[in-house]
């Protein structure tokens, strides 16, 4: 059971104890420094958790950082989050999320920046690509789509430079556009454009645009 009581920072507030409230929001700055329970944690200015974090719903529009485990429901992050561990259900990203271990949920959307140095496992993931991103591996059941962002004639030169850089990719349905990959395992795969793939695993079928480079397919 949650504390029912709700906590809202608008200065500069530090939290020595450990918290459990049903609804938190951080206007101005706060630094939390053991583990912290709550509903709903909502960001609009600046947090540090030095301990781990377990929530319904983390909203960051703001920046923070969680050192230990984050595990939420739903995870929306629109600002600048700094991550260690992440365990979800639904993940929305359109700002920029760093985490030093891997990312675990069910469904993953992003557009913005990534740096997961411990990797992605999920269900289904949709990534757009309209930063420099890295992600040491991807491991979906389902689908993995990862598209270049809508251009528009302000951002053509800047995101046509833009690249999606991962270690490795694993699904039954892979679909890549602007994505730098050492091995790509799939059913069916398609390599779309601007693409550049060491090597290629297929059950099914695979679909490699003129201006791809894949330079080893194995059908298996």
């Amino acid at each position: 059971m949650f504390n029912s009581e709700k906590l809202k920072v608008i200065g500069n507030k530090h939290f020595k104890e450990a918290q459990e409230l049903t609804e938190i929001s951080i206007n101005g700055v706060a630094t939390f420094h053991q583990d912290v329970q709550a509903e709903s944690f909502h960001i609009l200015g600046r947090c540090k958790v030095k301990r781990a974090v377990q929530a319904d719903r983390f909203v960051n529009k703001g920046s923070c950082s969680v050192n230990g485990k984050l595990t939420c429901n739903q995870l929306v992050n629109i600002g600048q989050g700094s991550f260690n561990l992440i365990e979800a259900n639904n993940i929305e990203s359109s700002g920029s999320l760093e985490t030093t271990d891997s990312i675990s949920c069910k469904t993953f959307q992003s557009m913005g920046h990534l740096k997961l140095k411990g990797g992605l496992i999920c269900e289904r993931a949709s990534i757009e690509v309209s930063a420099p991103s890295e992600v040491s591996e991807i491991k979906v059941t389902d689908e993995v789509t990862i598209k270049l962002a809508k251009l528009t004639l302000l951002n053509v030169k800047s995101l046509i430079r833009k690249k999606m850089v991962i270690g490795s990719i694993h699904g039954k349905n892979v679909d890549l556009e602007h994505t730098q990959a050492s091995q790509v395992f799939g059913e069916v795969v398609k390599i779309g454009s601007n693409c550049k793939v060491d090597e290629v695993f297929y059950k099914e079928a695979l679909d490699v645009h003129p201006s791809a480079v894949v330079n080893k397919s194995n059908k298996v």
